[in-house]
């Protein structure tokens, strides 16, 4: 299902999180992005929200898995809106672990698991050992030119 103001309410509600009047307003705002934003885009169009109460809140709904932290080319940091939402339970039904496919055109954000890429990791973690101590979590962005955008250029 898709991310609703209202399925991002009852996410945070099964999670035992306060949502107030502002934080609707921030979940409003971020539920009509099409594509990444930033903690300052959000502060822009709610100046009359402190940025303290967006930057909290950001925090909150990274931490529910309803939105993603996403390092921009040039290193920017931006959030994407995850993956759908179950409706009814406001449950994310994104995998708990996984990649981000970035396009430098339009900035869509794509998630993907790859086999490939866990395999890999175990193997450093194996040939590092004694060296570093145990790798628990690893982050990664691919920068790319997303299908649309090539099919676009193609025209």
């Amino acid at each position: 299902m898709p991310r609703t103001p209202e399925s991002i309410v009852t996410a945070l509600v099964n999670r035992n999180a306060r949502v107030t009047a502002p934080r609707r307003e921030i979940i409003e705002c971020i539920s009509n992005v099409p594509r990444t934003f930033t903690a300052e885009d959000i502060c822009g169009q709610l100046s009359h929200i402190g940025r303290a109460t967006v930057y909290r809140t950001l925090k909150i709904l990274q931490d529910a898995d309803i939105i993603c932290k996403v390092v921009m080319p040039g290193d920017e940091m931006a959030y994407s809106v995850s993956a759908d939402l179950d409706l009814e339970t406001g449950a994310s039904m994104m995998p708990a672990h996984h990649h981000h496919a970035v396009c430098t055109v339009c900035t869509a954000v794509r998630y993907f698991n790859a086999e490939a890429i866990e395999k890999a990791i175990d193997a450093l973690s194996g040939s590092v050992r004694g060296v570093m101590g145990e790798i628990i979590n690893h982050r990664i962005e691919v920068y790319d030119i997303c299908p649309r955008c090539v099919a676009e250029s193609d025209e």
